[in-house]
């Protein structure tokens, strides 16, 4: 995400925007996987006012299979 452009949060009209992880139990995880760990980390951008999130992206996409597919 281009942070370098002016945004306003939608909720609170607020124009600072953080940046946060969410790993570990709350990995995004593939439909089907085997034992261990297999998933990816969240990116999420958020607004330092209300932590409304504004924007999110997993960051590895190889474990997954393309929507549709079983």
């Amino acid at each position: 995400m281009n942070t370098d452009r002016s945004w306003r949060c939608p909720c609170c009209g607020c124009t600072e925007l953080l940046e946060g992880y969410q790993r570990s139990d709350g990995m995004m995880m593939p439909r089907k996987f085997t034992m261990g760990i297999v998933g990816s980390i969240i990116q999420h951008y958020f607004c330092k006012s209300c932590g409304t999130i504004v924007y999110s992206r997993v960051i590895d996409t190889k474990p997954f299979r393309p929507a549709g597919k079983n």
